[in-house]
């Protein structure tokens, strides 16, 4: 994931281990992004929204794709991720990134400020996705795309099956849910659209499965056993329920027969007509 939407709200860690999982699940899920923006362009001149942007690895992209005439704004509450992205920023040359370090709910915007938002993995985070929908809308401009891409978690597993594997994924979702999140969140996009008054322009779900040299396969192997010993911790599974899958996803790792299904992640993507 990658964004802190709001530090009450996030369950995530953000540090240097955090950093290197992120960097790898843009590895996994990156051209998901690239596509969308050749699908639906981000184009020269722009002014785009990156919510939630976390370390930046899409920033980037949105920065080279609107030019020097454009500009993206970056929002994030974490002072790390912030950090990360004026640094990478300024190893790469580019200007046209206004940081803005700001919890999203204390965030505010000019009515008609943005052509494009674009968030990846943060409505998942959301309290109240329809209700803060319906805000952000607020910020586009008329014929202005607004674009997500996030989770409808079902379907996640792992093969051959694990009961360990099932419990993390199902504490995962609690937690999700005790912060005010929403693991399934993609779902509801369409009447989250609809109540914010934007016409629905794409909704396109991928799921990818792989073995352990996959980059889906290494990206839940960032994920997985960091997140499964929170979950422990936090009490959304048991002590063996946590051994059981160490257990199991240690024999995964080694067994090139195995697979990991992801979630599905949607992009979907909607227009505001005036």
């Amino acid at each position: 994931m990658s964004t802190t939407p709001d530090a009450s709200s996030y369950p995530l860690h953000v540090d240097e281990v955090e950093l290197q999982r992120l960097r790898g699940q843009h590895e996994a899920w990156g051209d998901l992004a690239s596509d969308l923006f050749a699908r639906v362009p981000v184009r020269p001149g722009m002014r785009v929204l990156d919510l939630g942007c976390g370390p930046g690895f899409v920033t980037l992209e949105l920065a080279r794709r609107v030019g020097s005439q454009g500009q993206v704004v970056a929002l994030d509450a974490s002072p790390m991720w912030q950090a990360h992205l004026a640094q990478e920023s300024q190893r790469l040359g580019i200007t046209n990134i206004v940081p803005v370090q700001e919890r999203f709910q204390a965030a505010e915007f000019a009515p008609q400020s943005f052509d494009y938002i674009y968030a990846r993995w943060f409505w998942s985070f959301v309290p109240d996705p329809c209700r803060e929908a319906a805000r952000v809308a607020r910020w586009l401009a008329p014929h202005g795309v607004i674009a997500l891409q996030d989770y409808h978690h079902e379907g996640i597993a792992l093969t051959p099956p694990s009961r360990g594997f099932v419990a993390v994924v199902r504490g995962l979702r609690a937690m999700y849910q005790q912060h005010g999140g929403d693991a399934f969140v993609a779902a509801k996009v369409p009447a989250m659209w609809a109540a914010a008054g934007l016409r629905a322009l794409d909704y396109t779900p991928v799921v990818r499965a792989g073995g352990p040299t996959s980059a889906v396969f290494r990206w839940a192997d960032s994920f997985f056993p960091r997140y499964a010993a929170k979950l422990r911790d936090g009490g959304w599974i048991s002590a063996d329920e946590w051994e059981e899958f160490v257990t199991d996803w240690s024999a995964r790792r080694v067994d090139a027969s195995a697979l990991f299904w992801s979630p599905a992640v949607v992009t979907a993507v909607a227009v505001k007509d005036a």
